[in-house]
């Protein structure tokens, strides 16, 4: 059996002018890049191996991109590998001068069953990480497992893992 896991995380601590928090994210990234290399050892999956299907995408703001470069460097130093970070503006947060709450629910959740019909139609193991904003996270996880589970707001610096089309974990806070 494959396989297939999805882990959503939000970017990490931000000041009131959303910039990261420095002081914080010293911490905040090892701690998150460990996470997932130990789910994934759980799982038995090596995010070195060729034969894996893996994808890594984040939202182009600066404070989504950068948490995935940090995190995905981590990541590269614990697996030896060289793993690239995508911008993907399906994860940009919400613009409410640009498209309503409605608009942006939609465009989320759209993304998301995008996400699940891709992942779905692999024969291999898959590992898809994306980190993006709060204001995307319920309808993004919601499209990928074709819900629309009414979730507490997810916090700042959480993980979020669909394991095989379920949500495992939700809401992980990592501090």
């Amino acid at each position: 059996m494959t396989n297939k896991i999805i882990f959503v995380i939000r970017h990490g601590p931000t000041d009131e002018d959303e910039n990261i928090k420095i002081n914080k994210f010293i911490d905040y990234a090892p701690k998150i890049a460990s996470f997932i290399k130990n789910y994934l050892d759980n799982n038995n999956i090596d995010l070195k191996n060729s034969d894996l299907n893996t994808l890594i995408s984040s939202s182009p703001i600066d404070r989504a991109f950068n948490t995935g470069k940090i995190i995905l460097s981590y990541l590269n130093l614990l697996y030896k590998t060289d793993l690239e970070l995508l911008e993907n503006k399906n994860l940009l947060r919400w613009d409410n001068k640009n498209e309503t709450r409605e608009e942006m629910k939609k465009r989320a959740f759209d993304y998301g069953k995008r996400v699940n019909k891709k992942i779905n139609k692999s024969d291999k193991n898959v590992v898809y990480i994306f980190f993006t904003h709060s204001s995307i996270l319920n309808s993004f996880i919601n499209g990928i497992i074709n819900d629309n589970k009414k979730m507490d707001h997810l916090v700042n610096t959480s993980v979020n893992v669909i394991k095989n089309g379920k949500l495992d974990i939700i809401n992980k806070k990592i501090r």
